[in-house]
């Protein structure tokens, strides 16, 4: 389950969406659902009757749990954060909830190895490192219809200053002339 709102071109969503074609691809059932805030995530657990619900971002108070593990008992809940810490240090009640997911036994997933050793004191055993999934270049250029005439730089979800350094070091990475250069931010 994503960040609510019904935008579909977001780093988030694309992270989300490599991760349920990797475990597609492994013969898992996965499916992406957005939902408009906490109330929708019953309704939907409800219809999809998962064993596992990971929930994209840090964006649910951490009591709607109370409310979720009670009326879903056999289910596991994870949260997945896709922030590296200085990202998270900006916003201080982003901790804060990282312990109540804790201390209401939700698991707590990160995709980078830095911020799996920072939170690890946070969070201690509850904490998953699960590195973003990219597709393999035949089947990501087939998706994306890529082929091989630009170099393209993602910086999704990046605070405004770390994009403008991207798209500055982009502008002056000495690409052959042949490729053209695409900078995409969300």
């Amino acid at each position: 389950m994503g960040y609510p709102g019904k935008q579909r071109a977001s780093g988030l969503f694309n992270s989300t969406r490599f991760i349920v074609e990797a475990l597609e691809a492994h013969g898992k059932r996965a499916e992406i659902v957005i939902v408009q805030d906490n109330n929708d995530i019953d309704r939907e657990v409800a219809r999809a009757n998962p064993r596992n619900v990971i929930l994209e971002a840090l964006w649910v108070v951490p009591e709607k749990f109370d409310v979720l593990k009670r009326l879903h008992p056999h289910v596991s809940w994870f949260v997945h954060l896709h922030s590296h810490v200085p990202f998270l240090a900006q916003e201080r009640h982003r901790s804060r909830m990282a312990r109540g997911y804790r201390a209401r036994g939700v698991g707590v997933i990160v995709n980078s190895q830095q911020a799996f050793d920072a939170l690890r004191v946070l969070v201690e055993s509850d904490l998953v490192f699960l590195p973003n999934v990219y597709l393999g270049k035949p089947r990501r250029a087939a998706l994306l219809g890529v082929d091989g005439s630009h170099i393209s730089v993602g910086c999704f979800g990046a605070i405004r200053p770390l994009r403008t350094r991207s798209y500055r070091r982009l502008r002056r990475f000495n690409s052959p002339e042949s490729a053209k250069q695409r900078f995409i931010s969300t």
